[in-house]
């Protein structure tokens, strides 16, 4: 049997909805509702959408009786990172509170986790380390993710080309999607121009531009995962930590996950962390036989 997909808008900002798919297991019901589990895309929070996922989480809810939760949130830099952090809350707040209601009770929102890949596990490690302003859930995990966009990969320009396209991308490929005053947007369609504003990016240096506009109140500085672990008081607690990244990742150097790692053990943290030797940037979305067993069988147990 195939999960059962439903969709919904859990904001509305303007005129622009933002939507959540939620992938049922064949085996949930009110009498035995599943855990869940809140997932985000990557594309370095300018591009992207919850329907591209790695085929193992497409799997999760067959295979291992988890609902999977696949959020979009809005896109910079029309819309910057703490109000993207708000969309991030917000769908929090949604999936704890009214989702069991709309599905019936298949369900359980007290037995909640998140991930998310690339961008999308700096969103997730953000919820668990408290920067969002929602209760951290139960266990918080991360696939190959940004963590610190200080670090000089994202300031440094990438001249003439990214060292993952053959070519260089032109100005004009994302002109459009750089206009801060354009429309918010919550995800864009594959063959959209805007799928190479991750590239483009990292060839200008231009990230926390592109995130925090001139004047923000807030600093690229106060999202450094790895620092808010360290300023934490003692007795904060912090849910289980689950991290997987790639070797020899281009479009994420594995010092990021290295750093927070770093910092979670510094602390006695329960951190669970991976790296797999040899494998770049979305291996596990481009592989469609990897499983991450790992990740699954920790949220069966803490779940």
């Amino acid at each position: 049997m195939s999960a059962d997909i439903r969709e919904f808008t859990f904001k509305t900002v303007g005129n622009l909805e933002i939507g959540l798919d939620v992938h049922l297991p064949p085996g949930a019901s009110k009498e035995n509702p599943a855990p869940l589990l809140l997932w985000w895309h990557g594309g370095g929070l300018l591009q992207g959408s919850r329907k591209r996922m790695p085929p193992h989480l497409a799997r999760c809810p067959t295979t291992h009786g988890i609902a999977l939760v696949s959020a979009d949130y809005r896109l910079a830099p029309q819309t910057p990172l703490p109000e993207i952090l708000s969309d991030v809350a917000d769908a929090v707040t949604f999936v704890r509170e009214r989702l069991p209601a709309l599905v019936d009770g298949r369900v359980d929102p007290a037995r909640f986790a998140t991930c998310g890949s690339s961008a999308g596990g700096f969103l997730s490690l953000l919820v668990g380390v408290g920067k969002v302003g929602v209760q951290p859930p139960k266990v918080t995990t991360a696939i190959y993710p940004i963590t610190d966009t200080t670090d000089a990969f994202w300031t440094t320009p990438q001249q003439p080309k990214v060292t993952y396209e053959d070519a260089p991308i032109p100005r004009d490929f994302v002109a459009p999607f750089l206009d801060r005053n354009a429309p918010a947007v919550a995800e864009n369609a594959a063959d959209s121009n805007r799928r190479n504003m991750y590239s483009w990016m990292l060839q200008s240096g231009t990230l926390n531009s592109l995130l925090l506009p001139e004047g923000s109140p807030t600093r690229p500085e106060d999202y450094i995962v790895a620092s808010l672990i360290r300023s934490l008081s003692s007795s904060s607690t912090l849910p289980t930590i689950w991290i997987t990244h790639g070797t020899v990742d281009q479009a994420v150097p594995v010092s990021q996950a290295r750093a927070v790692v770093q910092a979670l053990k510094e602390r006695g943290a329960e951190i669970v962390y991976g790296e797999v030797e040899g494998k770049d940037h979305l291996w596990d979305e481009e592989d469609g036989k990897v499983e991450l067993e790992g990740l699954y069988a920790l949220l069966k147990e803490r779940l």
